[in-house]
């Protein structure tokens, strides 16, 4: 390191061995360079690069990443909220064949956008990511140059994972290889993986595998549990992601059965103090006008919780306040 005050030595050229390594740049350099704006995919959501999508088996993670397919090919809101870079999109159906995605295509509100390429084994296997499937999707990607969107459903189905190796390093590997085409084809890649069936304390860390997935992954998301199997939390994290939405803030998704479309309905959160609400009307409903801590008692919440969101209930008409203790509004005299 030079001394404080110290003239910089004059830069000199890099020259290497090999004309093929890579050039280091200097960081004023790299201060100069104008680089155009990348849109996100899906604003908000999906950017480019390696997205891990994780959820338990039968939890409806194929449904939602078919209408995000849908979304960007037709250039309509994702899952009812964001905003989409319309392109094409590439789904690599791994676990389906052509008569049971014929039955989900069939079941969209929407025609079948041209801009959606569906791939499964129906005329043959696929070949395996290590055995021929990189080069194939590399491949396709040249067909066209509005790709948008790479699905990998799932992405255990497309590599032979040796058992005798390093797992951990081979998942690092394949995913490197994953998020190097998205970013060299400006894409997002989105693959599916399970999650684990026992619970963990970060939502990441349930996502199945040995961690090489994930340590390479720029965004994650997983689809949790709910309620019921129609109401799921959805967390999201991310390099890129501005607003992280995991545990308690994670957005709250519902499916709609008739339509079979994942739609955003406010937080988990939002969702929660809602079931609250619910609650206290109910109960003040049934027993007549209640003080704080009635209500905390009778529904085992904290007094200063109950306090509040009968004060809150108040102000936004939900409930009559009378010195104190709370009414449902013209139900009692």
């Amino acid at each position: 390191m030079s001394p404080k005050g110290a003239t910089p030595a004059e830069p000199k050229k890099w020259e290497f061995s090999n004309p093929d390594w890579p050039i280091p740049v200097s960081a004023p350099e790299l201060a100069n360079m104008k680089f155009e704006p990348k849109p996100p995919v899906i604003h908000g959501l999906l950017h480019h690069g390696l997205t891990c999508f994780g959820g338990r088996p039968k939890a409806g993670k194929s449904w939602m990443a078919l209408n995000l397919a849908y979304s960007i090919a037709t250039g309509g809101k994702a899952l009812g909220q964001w905003d989409v870079e319309q392109g094409r999109v590439l789904y690599l159906a791994l676990e389906d064949n052509q008569r049971r995605l014929l039955d989900r295509i069939n079941s969209q509100q929407d025609e079948a956008p041209p801009l959606l390429h569906l791939l499964t084994d129906d005329y043959g296997p696929i070949p395996s990511l290590q055995n021929g499937g990189l080069a194939y999707l590399e491949e396709a990607l040249k067909h066209y140059d509005d790709f948008k969107l790479v699905v990998i459903d799932t992405l255990v189905r497309w590599i032979d994972v040796n058992s005798t190796q390093d797992q951990y390093a081979q998942e690092t590997k394949y995913a490197a290889q994953l998020q190097q085409m998205a970013l060299k084809h400006n894409i997002a890649m989105l693959l599916i993986q399970h999650t684990r069936k026992s619970e963990s304390f970060n939502v990441i860390d349930s996502i199945k595998g040995h961690g090489g997935v994930t340590g390479v992954a720029d965004s994650y998301w997983v689809l949790g549990t709910g309620n019921h199997s129609n109401n799921k939390s959805f967390h999201v994290d991310g390099r890129d992601i501005e607003e992280p939405r995991i545990d308690e803030d994670a957005y709250n998704v519902e499916f709609d059965i008739e339509n079979n479309f994942w739609k955003v309905n406010g937080t988990i959160k939002q969702r929660d103090i809602s079931a609250e609400r619910q609650l206290i009307i109910d109960h003040i409903t049934k027993v007549g006008p209640q003080q704080p801590i009635e209500v905390s008692r009778a529904l085992n919440i904290k007094q200063a919780t109950a306090r509040q969101m009968l004060r809150r209930m108040a102000k936004n008409s939900e409930l009559d306040n009378s010195n104190g203790r709370y009414s449902i509004p013209g139900l009692f005299p």
